[in-house]
């Protein structure tokens, strides 16, 4: 079984979304001070790093994330590379030779580039409205990009996270594909268990035999 780890550590500071809190960890109590244990505080948003959102995101009545099984994040995923562009169209979908029985879809860029939104190819492998479409009309359940937002840089309005989350599909954003090949993979993506709440930081990983 091999393992790889398609997680942002938490405290990168590529994960935060533009305008979102910095992700911090502060030691608080450490044994050399003379606590009798280490502990830190975590401070981080509910999108920081690798991170789903759910329906509530843009939904006041939309699912949280206490009723989004783990069934639906976790199952057999296929990921596909999509050459050099700045938002993936259906177009760009209808070429990548996606098999038809996929039903998570994870898209990798060819490029590197800053997926937080602050600098360089930042947007890359965002989604248009044209492509949204696609992931619907094909059966996706769970879409994941490695930029932070699935956004396209142009759309200040969010309609692509609505017309997905409008229809149960959930956002997968923050990922480290670097080193994955095209394939099939099991994909295990666990969000902190917190309750009433319109995302989470995961841990995602891909499983090939």
């Amino acid at each position: 079984m091999n393992i790889i780890d398609i997680t942002m550590e938490l405290i990168d500071p590529r994960g935060t979304f533009t305008g979102d809190p910095q992700a911090s960890v502060v030691h608080d109590k450490r044994i050399y001070k003379g606590d009798r244990f280490n502990t830190s505080l975590i401070t981080c948003s509910s999108h920081t790093g690798t991170h789903i959102d759910v329906p509530f995101h843009f939904k006041d009545n939309g699912a949280m994330l206490s009723s989004i099984g783990l069934q639906a994040l976790c199952g057999y995923t296929y990921v596909a590379e999509i050459p050099d562009t700045q938002v993936i169209t259906a177009a760009h979908l209808n070429e990548a030779s996606i098999e038809k029985k996929a039903t998570r879809l994870l898209l990798k860029s060819s490029s590197t580039g800053d997926p937080s939104g602050s600098g360089g190819n930042s947007q890359l492998l965002s989604l248009d409205r044209t492509g949204a479409n696609w992931i619907i009309k094909n059966g996706i359940s769970i879409v994941g990009v490695e930029s932070m937002t699935v956004e396209p840089p142009d759309d200040s309005g969010f309609l692509v996270h609505q017309q997905l989350l409008n229809q149960n599909i959930i956002i997968l954003e923050g990922l480290e594909l670097q080193r994955v090949a095209t394939g099939w993979y099991t994909l295990y993506c666990l969000p902190l268990k917190i309750g009433d709440v319109d995302g989470a930081p995961v841990r995602a990983i891909l499983v090939s035999d």
